[in-house]
């Protein structure tokens, strides 16, 4: 079975309220993550760089344009296993700010979007570490609030 790792970067994107934004993930063929509930996330491409890449896949994921606060000071990893590779997913987690435009779900890979208070959060089916990463950004999302 063939190994990879992807480095992936997510945008943990808040409003006025404290809420944040998480997508639910559209992908039928694969059970294990369809409809569960994520933050706005894409992998870097070769040579790209990692704020570049997390602001063409918020902008490509819902549709807004993002400032990136700062990198949230806690790296996560998770292994997945598909049917033809068993895939180890670094996640670098930015605080953002939607600076323009209004989140949407018109892209494939998002079947729903919605705001969450932090303590809702953890009711919801969602992907692993989702829960880990926001206890990481909580302080820094009261700082800039």
């Amino acid at each position: 079975m063939k190994k990879r790792i992807v480095v992936v970067v997510l945008g943990i994107c808040f409003n006025k309220k404290g809420q944040i934004l998480l997508t639910q993930r559209n992908q039928p063929r694969e059970k294990q993550v369809h409809k569960k509930w994520q933050f706005p996330r894409g992998a870097i491409e070769f040579g790209e760089d990692p704020l570049r890449a997390l602001k063409r896949e918020v902008k490509e994921e819902i549709g807004v344009d993002v400032k990136i606060l700062e990198l949230i000071p806690h790296i996560a990893t998770c292994t997945w296993k598909h049917p033809k590779s068993l895939c180890q997913n670094i996640f670098l987690s930015y605080l953002c700010k939607i600076i323009k435009g209004k989140p949407n779900s018109k892209n494939f890979e998002t079947y729903h979007l919605d705001w969450f208070y932090p303590k809702d959060i953890k009711k919801l089916k969602s992907l692993p570490k989702t829960n880990e990463i926001i206890s990481a950004a909580l302080s820094l999302i009261k700082k800039h609030l």
